[in-house]
């Protein structure tokens, strides 16, 4: 796990998120990078290589609800450095793999079939239930120069447990691979983790959140 994070690796990372959701691409801001989201629940997000003065003064500042502070390596008492109206999220991870040169085994149980879409710089892929033509699982990579960012990856209730977001996540590899891209980059839920972690991927760097809660 590493103790420095670069911020050339988090402007890539985010560049990728900003991609993969078709929003504006991130600015710099100060030792970190904001992003205009615009979602109702998202208003803006400014995410950080660690924990500094630039955090602490931009807590302090900003007052209205939605707009959310990632920090990578927080402390452990974020909590407690930031003001009362802040709220941490439950705890993520920024995750990396080193991708494998060697083919995937891609097979996906009887009654499911792929869906492709491409849009600049993302490939997305679906699989589709056939019987109910239902999003069973969906997730997308994003290859921002020589880095690779896998985002939005589910599995929908109902379809879990069939071994669908091992094959997602073996495709969206493949396609990497195929561009060339071996450094590969996501941010993983607790429960995340664990199916990431079983696919060889490693954490890279705790991946901690803030928001001022909405009325």
């Amino acid at each position: 796990m590493r103790q420095h994070v670069e911020q050339q690796l988090v402007e890539k990372w985010l560049r990728g998120w900003s991609l993969s959701r078709r929003l504006p691409l991130p600015v710099p801001y100060k030792s970190g990078f904001k992003v205009t989201v615009g979602y109702a629940d998202q208003q803006e997000r400014y995410v950080f290589p660690a924990f500094n003065a630039d955090v602490r003064a931009l807590a302090t500042d900003i007052s209205d609800p939605h707009i959310f502070l990632k920090i990578c390596n927080a402390p452990t008492d974020l909590g407690t450095l930031l003001p009362a109206r802040w709220t941490i999220q439950p705890q993520a991870y920024m995750m990396s793999c080193e991708g494998k040169q060697q083919a995937a085994c891609i097979q996906l149980p009887e009654g499911y079939t792929w869906e492709t879409e491409v849009y600049p710089g993302t490939h997305k892929l679906d699989i589709i239930c056939r019987n109910t033509l239902e999003v069973a699982a969906s997730g997308r990579v994003v290859q921002v120069e020589d880095m690779a960012i896998f985002d939005r990856i589910s599995t929908t209730a109902g379809h879990r447990r069939k071994g669908l977001a091992t094959q997602l996540m073996l495709a969206l590899q493949q396609i990497a691979l195929e561009q060339g891209i071996r450094r590969h980059i996501l941010v993983a839920t607790a429960e995340g983790r664990l199916l990431y972690e079983s696919m060889d991927w490693r954490v890279y760097c705790p991946y901690t959140s803030a928001v001022i809660p909405g009325s």
